[in-house]
């Protein structure tokens, strides 16, 4: 899931239903395809490095996991936590999901893309608002 700052920033929020499927986040890797001067290649991009290393991406990183699936100490340092648990009312089980912001995102770069933003926002209105209209 992603959202747009007022100021243009864009954040991304990784959502990890498991403690499983959070672990192997890390060795998430990625099909690129890109332009050399012999023609199309493919690169495979691990995720954690490309956001450790360089400015492509979000502005700011969450993970959002229900309680217990993470803790702060498996966080990147260039990622948020924020942990998702249910709150009682009453012993009918009835109540709500309360979100929790664990750790904070840092900034990790001041750069807007505009395009990609324009390409996200496009993508959503096909993806199913459109439809809704």
């Amino acid at each position: 899931m992603c959202a747009v700052t007022r100021a243009g920033y864009w954040t991304e929020f990784e959502i990890k239903l498991t403690r499983q499927d959070f672990l192997k986040d890390k060795a998430k890797d990625r099909k690129v395809y890109d332009r050399d001067d012999i023609g199309l290649i493919k690169v495979i991009e691990n995720k954690h490095e490309l956001l450790t290393s360089t400015d492509r991406g979000p502005a700011r990183f969450y993970y959002a996991v229900k309680d217990g699936v993470a803790d702060t100490k498996d966080i990147p340092t260039w990622a948020g936590l924020l942990v998702f648990k249910w709150e009682r009312y009453d012993e009918r089980d009835d109540g709500r999901w309360v979100v929790s912001e664990v750790k904070k995102a840092g900034l990790r770069h001041r750069r807007k893309d505009e395009g990609l933003i324009n390409q996200m926002y496009r993508a959503a209105w096909y993806r199913g608002i459109g439809k809704l209209l």
